[in-house]
């Protein structure tokens, strides 16, 4: 048996709305760094321990060391997440995710790079992603492997920001979505085109204020506002309490921060 204990930072997509038939950017920023302990030994019958918090992502998670067939092949794994404040689900899982995939790679001796995992883990993922959804958890995989900002569209479409940030923001609450309520159907195909577009432009006007003012809280409680609106609108949620902000979780799932 091998233990590895690893730090990464816990990343959070800020900004950008999931939406049917649309591929949108999203920017992700990390929240600070986490240690994952993960045990790695041979066995002939596969058990797997995983110790997070909530038990719908340790559910997640040995489904994707499951689905890990190359590399965890007859092996035994103990995931232990040791971090100082409550993390979100799709936080817990994208850092969760990426951490395993490279502590296997260190058991065999191999040196995976960013996107060699991002491609191991998208194929593990044990996550139905619909449409609208996709690049969600990619963005924060890619935010907690570069340790940085990221906009992230898409595998041709992506960039790091490169910025020191202020502002700090804590996880508060996940709220489950049934389905996306506003759709090209309902709204018609020249104004549901309008809402992608302008989710488009405010996530990539919130990137380029972060890396020129590098103030988080300044965009939450300004283009944070107009988030709010747009996915308790399309989604027919609930607004969230004053001074949060939601955020995509895991596909479905709308994590509220606050500051």
């Amino acid at each position: 048996m091998r233990t590895y204990s690893l730090e990464a930072s816990a990343s959070i997509v800020l900004m950008g709305v999931p939406l049917a038939n649309s591929e949108n950017p999203f920017l992700s920023i990390p929240t600070g760094r986490t240690r994952v302990d993960i045990t790695v030994g041979e066995c002939s019958n596969p058990r797997h321990k995983v110790s997070v918090a909530d038990d719908n992502v340790a559910y997640l998670l040995s489904g994707f060391i499951a689905n890990l067939e190359e590399i965890a092949s007859n092996k035994c794994l103990q995931i232990n997440i040791n971090s100082r404040n409550v993390l979100s689900r799709l936080a817990t899982y994208s850092l969760a995710t990426t951490l395993i995939i490279h502590a296997l790679a260190k058991y065999h001796s191999e040196t995976l790079d960013t996107w060699e995992i991002l491609e191991i883990a998208r194929y593990a993922d044990p996550i139905e992603k619909p449409s609208g959804w996709t690049y969600v958890v990619d963005s924060a995989r890619y935010s907690t492997l570069t340790g940085t900002p990221v906009v992230f569209r898409n595998d041709e479409e992506f960039a790091k920001i490169e910025t020191t940030f202020k502002g700090e923001l804590f996880y508060k609450s996940t709220t489950e979505a049934a389905a996306q309520k506003l759709t090209r159907e309902t709204l018609g195909g020249d104004v549901y085109n309008s809402l992608v577009h302008m989710i488009g432009v405010m996530t990539l006007e919130a990137a380029v204020k972060l890396r020129e003012e590098g103030d988080a809280i300044a965009i939450v409680e300004t283009l944070g506002k107009l988030q709010n609106g747009l996915i308790a609108s399309v989604w027919d949620i609930d607004y969230p309490p004053p001074n949060c902000i939601y955020v995509p979780g895991l596909p479905g799932e709308f994590d509220t921060y606050c500051w």
